[in-house]
């Protein structure tokens, strides 16, 4: 998912640039490089592929050998590729480990060709957190989300509805809907970062119906710290579109979060037993 946050952002930018066509023949870039690196993921996915002149549309061998190394110690894990068919016949290289990753540790993505040619990009994996803490006020009906801890790019906050809707006294299939509170977010005393959960009115007018419609509802809250790579990729983007990559000898973004995903329900002492924090 996160993976995808970035694909999808990058070729945003990257789209409204220009200066540098990937299909056209380039003496400058060997591979494109994109990924997230989660330290709260069992498993690390990096996309790699040749800058190549024409669209890959078969399982053509990848040449490049990947590699992740931890900078503070120098130690250096080769990870494995995968080839995955997309749509319209067309074929990406991913290249993944199950190593471990240390928070507040600098890693770099290393892909070298044939030719010894190397692409390479270095992200940091930011401060770890606790999980955040959701509380239910029932005397005013409010829900809170606090997230604390050393968070100082805070990039995602989000939580997926699933749920179904009532039409003529059917259910539908179970739908799914995010909301991301990211600019609703204030600090208070001792760097709580925290956001109000307030919506089930998005959900009713968007589906244009009642909150007696919309049931078997739950939730799955997000919570992304990033290291200063999304921050700085955001703000050319905006700024500057297609300006920003932080791949050497290529194009692309590698980043570092550490992420934090669980059920959206009051999770604070005392409110165990509550199934759900009703989203006014």
């Amino acid at each position: 998912m996160l993976l995808s946050i970035v694909l999808m952002g990058v070729a945003l930018a990257i789209g409204c640039d220009n200066s540098f066509e990937p299909l056209k023949e380039n003496n400058l870039y060997n591979y494109s490089m994109y990924g997230v690196l989660d330290q709260s993921a069992d498993t690390q996915w990096v996309r790699v592929m040749p800058l190549r002149t024409t669209i890959l549309r078969g399982p053509i061998s990848n040449d490049a050998n990947v590699f992740m190394i931890r900078e503070n110690d120098g130690q250096a894990v080769q990870l494995q590729d995968t080839l995955m068919q997309l749509a319209q016949n067309t074929y990406v290289w991913n290249f993944w480990t199950d190593v471990a990753l240390n928070s507040e540790y600098t890693y770099t993505i290393q892909a070298i060709s044939p030719e010894q040619e190397k692409t390479s990009a270095t992200a940091n994996i930011p401060p770890d957190f606790g999980n955040p803490e959701i509380s239910y006020d029932s005397r005013t009906e409010r829900c809170f989300v606090d997230i604390k801890g050393d968070v100082e790019h805070l990039v995602v906050a989000e939580i997926t509805y699933t749920f179904r809707v009532l039409y003529d006294g059917e259910p539908s299939g179970f739908q799914h809907y995010s909301i991301s509170s990211l600019n609703e977010i204030e600090e208070l005393f001792g760097g709580i970062k925290r956001f109000e959960v307030y919506n089930l009115s998005e959900i009713t007018r968007v589906y244009g119906v009642s909150e007696n419609q919309i049931i078997d509802l739950s939730g799955e809250l997000l919570v992304v710290s990033a290291d200063s790579n999304w921050y700085d990729f955001n703000k050319d983007a905006a700024e500057i579109p297609g300006k920003y990559s932080n791949v050497k000898n290529g194009l692309g973004l590698v980043t570092g979060v550490v992420s934090k995903r669980l059920p959206y329900r009051p999770n604070v002492p005392g409110q165990e037993n509550l199934t759900f924090c009703p989203p006014r």
